[in-house]
């Protein structure tokens, strides 16, 4: 048995916010509703409060602003809404080349059943469905042109998608990987209203594309936020794990081993987006020692478990391979902020079930 050093690479938060724990947000069926966020119905929905973290894993790095979301859903016979609420005390439905740039909001669903994929924009071969609610597209003065920035010198031309309508379907597998749907059928109303905006998302419950919707049955599913007078568009945004939509009488799975419980979380928290599946490495990190993200699936030979809790706590900056250089694009956030302490622990104890045995070893 070889032993070996595997380190994990980290990065700060510089807000701390509260508990990541799983959010399971309750979807009631009622007979109609409408696409007003005011309509009185809503007021007997199940309400949720979702944390968000800024986006701190690739450029463009950013958000923050937003730390939480209120979440309420309903489903009628044939169609699901989810109203996402929260704080901003100004309002902005603009982009320009002057600075300017528009709130937003957004869901995502895992296209297909089974493994959890990313919940930072999906991962190859494990695609999500992103539905994209951005004020700017609700006005009838909206601006046709947007921004360029330095890390998107084809941005006008290339990656900015204007759309008629105030929401869009998308699609993705990983960061710098998003397309439009070939099916729009995903509607959208924002109000803002002292100091907060408002937002209803409305699909029906199937779709010729894009995530299904089972009464009775359950559907991770993911928020993102961008605050325009923060300067956030695109990847710059605050953004949440990976929660779960209840619709229906659907009742959780219970999950009773520390190893079982880290297994969920290290899919909710998107782990594999940086070390890989079940943790053995292989995504690249422009100017990281080795030119990328280590894996972690033999942690156990070079650590404790109360070192790789320590770790995963605190943090850790990736070492550059040349000083000079712009530091690795990929980070990894200093989970101790929105980890608990048994999930911290619940996520060791899984680190541990992935060293290989026998002659793999």
């Amino acid at each position: 048995m070889r032993k070996l050093k595997y380190s994990l690479a980290v990065v700060i938060f510089s807000v701390a916010v509260a508990n990541g724990a799983e959010i399971f947000v309750r979807s009631n069926e009622v007979k109609k509703i409408s696409m007003d966020p005011f309509d009185k119905a809503w007021k007997k929905a199940a309400s949720s409060a979702v944390t968000l973290i800024p986006q701190t894993f690739t450029v463009p790095h950013g958000g923050g602003s937003v730390k939480f979301v209120e979440v309420k859903s309903f489903f009628t016979m044939t169609d699901l809404y989810v109203r996402l609420t929260w704080d901003d005390n100004s309002r902005n439905a603009a982009h320009d080349f002057g600075g300017r740039f528009s709130d937003g909001c957004a869901l995502q669903f895992p296209v297909e059943e089974g493994i959890l994929p990313s919940p930072f924009m999906g991962e190859d071969g494990r695609p999500v469905n992103i539905w994209h609610w951005r004020a700017a597209n609700s006005e009838d003065n909206r601006y046709e042109k947007a921004y360029s920035d330095y890390h998107r010198p084809g941005a006008i031309e290339e990656h900015v998608f204007f759309s008629t309508k105030p929401a869009r379907s998308l699609y993705a597998e990983g960061f710098g990987t998003l397309t439009t749907g070939q099916v729009q059928d995903v509607l959208a109303a924002g109000v803002w209203k002292d100091g907060r905006w408002s937002v209803v998302f409305k699909r029906a419950l199937t779709s010729q594309e894009g995530t299904a919707f089972i009464k009775n049955s359950l559907t991770p599913i993911a928020f993102a936020v961008w605050d325009g007078e923060d300067q956030e568009r695109d990847g710059a945004k605050s953004l949440s794990l990976w929660q779960t939509l209840i619709l229906g009488e659907a009742k959780p799975e219970e999950l009773r081993t520390p190893e079982v419980r880290g297994e969920r979380i290290f899919g909710r928290y998107g782990c594999a987006t940086c070390h890989g599946p079940a943790g053995r490495g292989g995504v690249k990190n422009l100017n990281a020692q080795g030119g990328e993200v280590p894996p972690i699936y033999k942690v156990r030979e070079g650590f404790t478990e109360a070192e790789v809790e320590q770790v995963i706590r605190l943090g850790r900056r990736s070492v550059p391979e040349d000083a000079n250089a712009p530091m690795p694009s990929l980070r990894m956030n200093n989970w101790g902020l929105v980890m608990s302490e048994e999930e911290l622990h619940d996520l060791v104890k899984y680190l541990w079930t992935l060293a290989p045995k026998g002659e793999e070893w």
